[in-house]
């Protein structure tokens, strides 16, 4: 380019050439008529009309890429005439016959030992300006320095790479990437890992294997080389070279990370011996990694390799921690089973909990170290590998994973190996670790949104830090001093609603005025946990400044979910002009501390864009139970049973907006919430005209006075709650102010314990053994007693006899049936028949005979024939005819002949025992009565 503003001859003339143009070569510190003509470029001319009379004129030229050199300095030199096209002729070959002499140089001068050749008059000459071709990175090696054959093991070696290059443009710069490898190459893996990494063909055979994309591992650097640690698998490792002229170029090794855990380990002593080995080698590898003080570089692979941390829910760390040597009991490490669920001892436990703490060490340099394009990304997200310093050499994409995404993934690995721990100091360490990482992107600018799925994970991690939460117990018994504010539980109950608020701001930073978003996870805890299981939802909406000054916020949630509502109906009365620093909203208590907060609030949009204030942000959290769980220990004592926590607040730029009391104004918040099924059911009796249920928000304020504790409660403080038994499931309150800023802005439904109910005792009944009653049973018994054993003893015939039982059981029985008989109603037994055969005909014509004969007796029985009658009625007939008379004359006459021909019997017996008496003969029988009994005087 050569930027001439007039042409002072006309290039267009007919039959003339445009010019020429020589290709010149110099070294530095040459002036540009020292130079040396090299070759002449062919011209080729074009004009470009530039408004109505103007037009511009371009010359282009191609230089062969063989004619320039590194080390040299070039220029273009244009010659332009409109009538000396000879001079300009002869002068051009002056200059090439110069270049051709060998002409002395002077090492220490560096200048052409000539004058400079005179230039013709009407001969235009002009100069571009002076440019070098350089040769970029040279003689480059990517070498595996350790573990030295390439192979190592997962989080157990560091691996550590090194690129040496030369160049003739310092300072060079480095970066590291990865691409994975599929399992499915490994031999032929193998077979281009032996064959080294230093001939031509390496860059080639390499790429051969990779059919993904590649990952950054570290970004750009002036340290050559780079410690990391890798998860499982085969990858090939890229490294790129940068000199200060931008030229690149890239070399390539393969290295194989095998998986620390074997398949076949059975024994439970065996798994604790490999466990025990695995922490205490990735510790001292983490500890490299810190030392190298290169953590920070490599992102992704850290992220990844704390994704396969072992799985720590298989071991048991509960058991010894509730053992002691003065308990009594022994040591349960003696009983550990042979294949089942290894007991951990408490200084492996120990060594485990230092190994995790180290990992987030590691992570917390790697989020300290985050800046904002490591944040954001590049702009296109892509970069390209150059095969070689050609232009027209094929690129290779390179993909840049998010930092964030990866980060919160190692997140959740983590959270889920602090679990069976039960170290709350872990979870209260990773806790900062999320506020820390969206802090950094809150300083960046980062949309959160972009990457849904990291922030689901963050929210993740809240879950599980909140199922790991648990009653602060005060340390022992008496009269002590404790500060609250430094237990474990109070500290991670903080940071859960601290980084629930932290993703809410990061979910609302660029998300348009009213429109709502929303992200959910579940909660699953374990079986001992005080937590119980439900969703953990945050949704936010922001809304304008002017709309909530003139309207409020009213938020309706869906009355048809069959499930919790995410969030209660809310309505927050229009607040008016918020003042300087919001301090027409805020409380008089607070207004100064509020001020400071919003003076020092950073937003994440830059300040020229967004200031406190201008978006309004409405933050909803569903909490699965209780977020302040600490507070039913001990140590705080709060005994309210609360139930359905949900966090409403307003947010700008980070901070938490304070809403408080207004004298003379009533009704600022409304809510409705909808209860469960199972708290209503419970809740129906035992309450008489009480209402069941009160909206109470948890306050967490310094203390009042010359108290030195912070006042932690839960209260109802300007709210009133309305309830109706219409209506058992809905609780409505009517608040004043919203909670005070830095308690969480947690609302529950106090659960209201029952009225005591007194229940006057029956009178105590006075009984003893000793009584009347007692004493006459017993004597009754003892008479018994001896009446039925004189009775026995001297009246062998005072049981009756078998003649008597059968008389007794069998008389009615025999009567019985001889009435079914004379009545026709005694029906065998038959046996069964199918319907549809003959029999079958048969048995069904049968029953409908009986039917029949059933309905005749039946309408006999009720016309008083005497055959179908029982004898009651038929004596009852007979009364009413007037025959009972007759009937028992006739009774008593045949009695009586009966007793008389008895008589005559036993004097006949009588007659023959006096004269078998006489004769010596033996007695015949006596005579027997009818009825069985003995005759009177025998």
């Amino acid at each position: 380019q050569f930027g001439f503003s007039s042409c002072p001859i006309p290039f267009d003339l007919p039959g003339q050439p445009p010019g020429r143009m020589l290709l010149m070569r110099s070294i530095e510190g040459e002036q540009p008529d020292e130079f040396e003509a090299v070759a002449e470029l062919e011209l080729v001319s074009s004009f470009t009309p530039v408004g109505t009379y103007l037009r511009a004129l371009t010359l282009q030229a191609t230089v062969d890429r063989a004619l320039l050199r590194p080390g040299f300095v070039y220029r273009y030199k244009l010659f332009t005439t409109s009538i000396a096209h000879g001079e300009m002729d002869t002068y051009i070959q002056e200059l090439f016959e110069t270049a051709r002499r060998q002409v002395d140089r002077d090492p220490a001068s560096r200048a052409y030992k000539r004058e400079p050749l005179t230039i013709p008059d009407w001969v235009w000459v002009d100069d571009s300006l002076p440019f070098t071709v350089v040769s970029g990175p040279t003689a480059g090696s990517l070498e595996v320095l350790e573990p030295l054959p390439g192979v190592g093991y997962s989080m157990q070696d560091n691996f550590k790479f090194q690129q040496l290059w030369a160049t003739d443009a310092p300072p060079l710069q480095y970066a590291y990437f990865y691409a994975r490898v599929s399992d499915l190459k490994l031999e032929i893996f193998e077979k281009y890992r032996l064959m080294g990494f230093t001939d031509a063909n390496t860059t080639a055979r390499l790429s051969s294997l990779i059919e993904g994309e590649w990952i950054v591992m570290s970004d750009w650097s002036e340290d050559p080389t780079l410690v990391t640690p890798l998860p499982t698998g085969l990858y090939v490792i890229g490294s790129k070279v940068r000199d200060a002229n931008l030229m690149e170029d890239m070399r390539l090794a393969a290295v194989r990370v095998l998986s620390p855990w074997a398949d076949d380990i059975l024994t439970a002593q065996d798994r604790l011996t490999l466990l025990t080995q695995y922490v205490t080698r990735s510790q001292q590898v983490i500890l490299q990694v810190r030392g190298a003080n290169r953590g920070a570089a490599a992102v992704v692979p850290i992220a990844a390799a704390v994704k396969e941390l072992p799985d720590l829910t298989t071991y048991d760390f509960t058991t010894m921690l509730g053992w002691y040597a003065t308990s009594g009991d022994p040591n349960p490490m003696w009983s550990q089973p042979i294949y089942g669920t290894p007991i951990v001892s408490k200084e492996v436990r120990n060594l485990v909990v230092s190994f995790l703490s180290e990992i987030m060490n590691v992570v917390g340099d790697i989020v300290g170290a985050l800046d904002k394009q490591a944040i954001l990304g590049f702009p296109d997200t892509r970069r390209r590998l150059q095969g070689s310093m050609s232009l027209s050499s094929e690129a290779v994409s390179v993909k840049t994973p998010s930092h964030i995404q990866a980060l919160a993934e190692a997140y959740v690995r983590i959270a889920e190996s602090i679990t069976p721990l039960r170290a709350p100091e872990l979870g209260v360490k990773l806790g900062k670790l999320v506020v820390r990482l969206l802090s950094r992107t809150r300083m960046a600018g980062f949309d959160i949104r972009t990457q849904r799925e990291a922030a689901i994970n963050l929210l993740k991690v809240e879950g599980i830090l909140l199922a790991n939460s648990e009653p602060a117990p005060m340390p022992r018994d008496g009269d002590i001093k404790v500060n609250t504010s430094a237990n474990l539980q109070v500290q991670l109950s903080s940071v859960i609603l601290a980084g629930v608020q932290e993703i809410g701001d990061a979910m609302a930073a660029f998300l348009p005025t009213d429109t709502e978003e929303q992200i959910a996870i579940k909660v699953i805890p374990e079986e001992t946990s005080n937590v119980t299981a439900g969703d953990l939802t945050l949704t936010v909406v922001v809304r304008s400044l002017d709309s909530v000054k003139a309207m409020g916020v009213n938020m309706m949630p869906d009355y048809q979910a069959q499930d919790r509502w995410a969030y209660p109906r809310i309505e927050i009365a229009g607040l008016g002009e918020p003042g300087f620093m919001g301090q027409n909203w805020a409380d008089p208590d607070t207004k100064l501390a509020s001020t400071a907060r919003y003076q020092s609030a950073v937003c994440y949009q830059p300040p020229e864009q967004e200031s406190i204030f201008d978006r309004i942000v409405v933050l909803m959290v569903e909490w699965p139970s209780n977020p302040v769980m600490y507070a039913s220990g001990s140590l705080i004592g709060s005994t309210a049973n609360v139930t359905m926590g949900y966090t409403v607040e307003l947010r700008s730029c980070g901070e938490t907006i304070d809403i408080g009391a207004t004298p003379g104004v009533t009704g600022k918040l409304k809510m409705t919430f909808r209860l469960e099924p199972d708290t209503v059911r419970d809740r129906r009796w035992g309450y008489n005209s009480l209402i069941p249920y009160r909206v109470s928000w948890w306050e967490d304020i310094p203390g009042i006075g010359t108290s030195e504790d912070r006042i932690r409660r839960w209260t109802t403080l300007g709210c009133l709650t309305a309830w109706q038994n219409s209506q058992e499931d809905v609780v409505k309150a009517s608040c004043d102010r919203l909670p005070s800023p830095g308690s969480g802005s947690v609302f529950a439904i106090e659960l209201v314990p029952r009225p005591p109910f007194t229940m006057e005792p029956p009178p105590v009944q006075n009984s003893h053994f000793h009584n009347l009653a007692s004493y006459f049973f017993f004597l009754f018994f003892l008479r018994v007693w001896y009446l039925w054993l004189t009775a026995h003893r001297g009246d062998v015939k005072f049981f009756p006899s078998e003649q008597d039982l059968i008389k007794i059981l069998f008389i009615p029985a025999e009567f019985k049936w001889n009435e079914k008989v004379r009545r026709g109603n005694l029906k065998p037994k038959k046996p069964k028949v199918k319907w549809l055969s003959k029999e079958g005909l048969k048995r069904l014509q049968e029953n409908i005979i009986a039917i029949l004969m059933f309905v005749v007796a039946c309408v006999k029985t009720v016309g008083g024939a005497e055959l179908f009658s029982r004898l009651e009625v038929r004596e009852l007939i007979c009364m009413r005819s007037g025959r009972r008379d007759a009937v028992y004359q006739h009774f008593v006459e045949a009695m009586d002949d009966k007793e008389h021909a008895q008589k005559i019997a036993v004097h006949a017996f009588q007659q023959v025992q006096k004269q078998m008496a006489m004769s010596a003969l033996p007695a015949p029988p006596a005579p027997q009565p009818r009825g069985g009994a003995p005759a009177r005087g025998a």
